[in-house]
């Protein structure tokens, strides 16, 4: 079987212990915290330094990976004789994929009898983290590159997120709301459901008076898109709320019989832009919607 190492970044919320358990090489978008830049956020206390500013509204920051710290990463191992394949977070959140793309182009022609393979996993947070486990699965299994790599980009259009913004205060920074629109919002206690399209970008789905009656909706399109709950891992990612992020997941137990979970609190690439309380749900179903 070929020597490979299989890459994720940092959108992916893996908690470290899957980062060791799977092998994986990680590769760091950067946050900065007022004037601090921040890049090994896996490590569970810096992460909880974001979530202090994150609640204390600070003025943060992230940036994708560049080509040439790409380059950087995957040459020690390509040198070593290892091939490479890498889950890379959504092109429609983030650079990265396509700074990936270009590196790869530049090294195929360095290392010519490697194989390197970067995937758009059309997705962030634990929903690239879950592809990522899938793909290694198959890879540790010697599966053909190939094969998997085109099992992937399928299951990337399958793999779905529906989450609750909690404080649209980071929305509307974000420029995804207006600061009039997010004011009502508030005012009224309407709660955005919202996913991720196919283009890998934010949508709102529907608006709901209330968190419970939110999250309580999230609850049942999971019961109506998901397929085959039994047989896979559903991941849960929450805004520095593990308490409320546990009773969906009891839920979800209790309805559905899901007994394969990941639970962790959002890194910063989605912490920042979601804001605490956000609550979200990441699962294989059908075909996710273009818009």
């Amino acid at each position: 079987m070929r020597k490979f190492v299989m890459f994720v970044d940092s959108g992916c919320d893996l908690p470290m212990k899957y980062i060791e358990k799977y092998d994986f090489k990680t590769i760091p978008l950067t946050v900065t915290i007022e004037e601090e830049v921040i890049t090994e956020y896996f490590d569970e206390a810096k992460k909880r330094k974001m979530w202090d500013a994150i609640n204390d509204k600070k003025n943060l920051k992230t940036s994708l990976v560049n080509v040439g710290e790409f380059i950087e990463a995957f040459t020690p191992y390509l040198e070593e004789g290892y091939d490479i394949f890498y889950m890379a977070i959504s092109s429609g959140l983030s650079g990265t994929f396509n700074a990936a793309r270009m590196a790869k182009l530049e090294l195929e022609d360095m290392y010519p009898e490697r194989k390197i393979k970067i995937v758009d996993s059309l997705s962030g947070s634990l929903a690239e983290g879950l592809l990522a486990i899938y793909a290694k699965e198959m890879l540790d299994e010697g599966m053909d590159w190939d094969l998997v790599e085109k099992k992937m980009n399928e299951m990337a259009v399958h793999m779905h997120h529906f989450f609750v913004i909690d404080d649209l205060w980071h929305i509307r920074r974000g420029g995804r709301l207006s600061v009039a629109k997010a004011l009502i919002a508030s005012l009224i206690k309407v709660k955005p459901v919202c996913t991720a399209n196919l283009r890998g970008q934010v949508a709102v789905v529907e608006r709901h008076r209330g968190r419970k009656k939110a999250l309580a909706r999230i609850i049942e399109i999971v019961k109506e898109k998901i397929i085959d709950p039994i047989n896979q891992i559903i991941g849960i990612g929450h805004g520095d709320d593990e308490k409320g992020a546990v009773e969906v997941q009891k839920t979800l137990e209790k309805k559905l019989g899901i007994k394969n979970f990941i639970l962790t609190s959002f890194g910063p690439i989605i912490g920042i832009h979601g804001g605490p309380g956000n609550i979200a749900v990441f699962f294989l179903g059908k075909k996710r919607d273009l818009e």
